[in-house]
């Protein structure tokens, strides 16, 4: 899997996500390496997936705040797989946490324009 480093050197990947009918929707992400879980989408992202609600889960944040954001489970394309996982309702840029690179090994030439390569471990 390959992605980009933008101009403000973040680590972005396209994210082939899929609602309940089979239709994909791409979106970019960023790669968040502070992030333990699988991924965070925004809202209308996952009401246009009309995904399956999980309940809700606390976290602590990066600036040591704790915030309670709403849990579903969405369906993507991970390594030419359909993979199910959790994700964190965050009205915000979507996140790839490492829970997702479980098992992969992340390379990042952090200049602008750089190569960002996920790749499976044996």
């Amino acid at each position: 899997m390959q992605g980009i480093v933008n101009s403000n050197l973040s680590a972005v990947i396209e994210i082939r996500l899929q609602d309940k009918n089979g239709q994909e929707q791409i979106i970019e992400a960023t790669i968040d390496t502070g992030f333990n879980g699988y991924l965070t989408l925004p809202s209308n992202i996952i009401e246009n997936l009309a995904s399956v609600g999980l309940g809700r889960n606390r976290a602590r944040l990066a600036d040591g705040t704790e915030a309670v954001f709403d849990i579903y489970e969405v369906t993507l394309q991970w390594d030419n797989q359909l993979k199910q996982v959790e994700v964190n309702v965050v009205d915000c840029t979507p996140l790839v946490g490492m829970a997702l690179l479980e098992n992969y090994q992340l390379q990042i030439s952090v200049i602008s324009g750089g190569a960002v390569s996920i790749i499976s471990l044996p």
